[in-house]
């Protein structure tokens, strides 16, 4: 056990905490930037990680991150090892998400090969189609 002193009140964590939390800031930066080698190890290593959705950052799985970011191979690669396309996190799917980033490869993906649900709606009532209309000059362009 570790002892911090921060302004005269004693704090203990356990090392496994520690642990942890690097593993989770690994496994978000990992699918963050579609570094596919990283992600194989670390499922190989923790397979619980395919479906890990971490309080920190609203609560996104890797497959979110991979989406919003749009990095398919790491993205294909957790859905063939059982990733939940239509899991929802903090009110959005991964398919939100590629929307929101105007992902548009990733949001092929996501409805063609894996069949991800369109008609699921975030917690203000949209679906990831709202999120590819763009607003100018009072005119709406839907991209789909």
């Amino acid at each position: 056990m570790t002892l911090l002193l921060l302004s005269s009140t004693i704090f203990s964590y356990e090392e496994p905490l520690l642990v942890d939390a690097l593993l989770t800031v690994r496994w978000i930066q990992a699918c963050s930037t579609g570094d596919l080698r990283t992600v194989g190890k670390l499922v190989k290593e923790k397979p619980y990680l395919i479906s890990y959705a971490p309080a920190i950052n609203h609560g996104f799985s890797g497959l979110h991150y991979a989406a919003k970011d749009g990095h398919s191979s790491v993205l294909r690669f957790l859905v063939m090892n059982g990733a939940d396309v239509n899991l929802r996190t903090s009110g959005y799917t991964p398919l939100h998400l590629a929307a929101i980033g105007k992902q548009h490869e990733i949001i092929s993906i996501l409805l063609r090969d894996y069949g991800a649900d369109a008609t699921i709606e975030d917690y203000s009532g949209n679906t990831y189609q709202y999120y590819l209309v763009e607003r100018q000059q009072g005119k709406y362009i839907n991209f789909y």
